[in-house]
């Protein structure tokens, strides 16, 4: 999801020398749509990997699968890194659309965070505004802005990411409007 894939899915196959070489048994898609997140995925995944299991084992104890060798990847691989807190501190450098992914890949955890006043927000949900109005052109990338009744978005290159859910440090995941009531000038934050 960080990556802005559009597609993932499970995958049974025969171990090997070699990681991820082994003779494909059998395989099924996922479509990653614009705003799930890494545990939508996850839910969705666990359901269709389960199917593939009993589908699997019955495939082999009826000896119906035919075990197919896998293609010669020539596609560069993203291997997946450790993810370590600082890891999920959102580069304000990135754009809309990096942003968004990376809320979207480390929600609901380890769940990326933005930086106000020094202290931690994490970041749950998010959408994009593509394009920035001309009075935030020399606004720093970074900035919250927000009307303080109905929205906080972070201002960055190439327009805004909108805050829909968060929490702030020692509390609970609040949707913006929920905090804009009782944090009028983010003076909790």
């Amino acid at each position: 999801i960080i990556n802005g894939a559009t597609k993932t899915g499970v995958t049974t196959f025969m171990i090997d020398e070699q990681i991820d070489t082994g003779a494909i048994l059998l395989a099924e898609e996922l479509a990653i749509n614009e705003n799930d997140t890494a545990g939508t995925i996850h839910d969705a995944l666990m359901l269709i990997g389960a199917q593939l299991v009993l589908k699997t084992i019955q495939g082999l104890e009826n000896k119906t699968l035919i075990p197919k060798p896998q293609k010669e990847n020539t596609v560069l691989l993203h291997h997946a890194p450790k993810i370590f807190k600082d890891f999920c501190l959102l580069d304000v450098t990135k754009t809309v659309e990096e942003a968004h992914n990376f809320v979207r890949g480390l929600s609901p955890f380890p769940t990326a965070y933005t930086l106000y006043n020094n202290n931690a927000v994490k970041l749950l949900k998010t959408s994009k505004e593509i394009g920035l109005l001309k009075q935030h052109e020399d606004t720093k990338n970074g900035t919250l802005l927000s009307d303080y009744k109905t929205f906080i978005k972070l201002k960055l290159s190439n327009g805004y990411l909108n805050i829909l859910e968060l929490q702030l440090p020692n509390k609970k995941i609040l949707l913006v409007k929920e905090v804009l009531l009782g944090n009028k000038n983010f003076e909790a934050f």
